[in-house]
């Protein structure tokens, strides 16, 4: 649950590559976005990593189809999901596969992390999303968000550059938005648990 994927930097490739003007865009960049919660990391974590209510709590994602076998609460290695989100207009699917995982409790410095990978059209795409105490109970979420092209068209194409990475910032901060209303209502995890449901509040 991590902003537009690879099929919708696509379809705006694409579009891109169809206008009168020339467009190059060489370089890889990578794209961050924090927001601070007034939640503790475990409910935050459990929040940004329920991949298959991903439609229920975000409001740019359309649907989202489980393809890993459950359970998929807590995330881990391996969760494999497809993902349909509005992005500039568009609507478009891609397939993530969770590579890697730090649960609530699991690292020294309190935080939580998981990692997300795509591949399509010549390029990968690694997206990592980083939850970490704040002051007074609360908490930072990070999405940071790499795309490395391979093929020539690719590289002659970067998906990043200029209105891209604009709009890839816009749908992160409004993902971001979505899940901070879900986690400071109360979704989420016990005070004890990891991936334990609570009960949310106000629906």
């Amino acid at each position: 649950m991590i902003g537009p994927g690879a099929e919708a930097f696509h379809h705006v490739i694409v579009t891109l590559r169809d206008r009168t003007e020339p467009v190059y865009r060489l370089s890889m960049k990578t794209i961050q976005v924090s927001s601070e919660f007034a939640a503790p990391v475990e409910r935050v974590f459990a929040v940004a990593s329920d991949f298959e209510r991903g439609a229920e709590l975000v409001s740019d994602i359309r649907r989202v189809e489980m393809l890993s076998e459950p359970p998929h609460v807590p995330v881990r290695v391996g969760t494999k999901f497809r993902e349909t989100r509005t992005f500039m207009g568009k609507e478009a699917s891609e397939t993530m596969e969770v590579t890697s995982v730090s649960l609530p409790g699991e690292s020294p410095d309190g935080s939580a992390v998981y990692v997300l990978e795509a591949h399509s059209h010549g390029t990968d795409y690694v997206s990592t999303v980083t939850v970490t105490p704040a002051g007074g109970g609360g908490s930072l979420l990070t999405y940071s968000f790499e795309a490395t092209p391979r093929s020539v068209m690719a590289k002659l194409m970067s998906p990043l550059g200029g209105l891209m990475a604009k709009s890839v910032r816009e749908a992160f901060a409004r993902d971001q938005a979505d899940i901070k209303a879900a986690a400071e209502a109360g979704e989420g995890v016990g005070e004890g648990g990891r991936g334990e449901a609570e009960v949310a509040v106000g629906g």
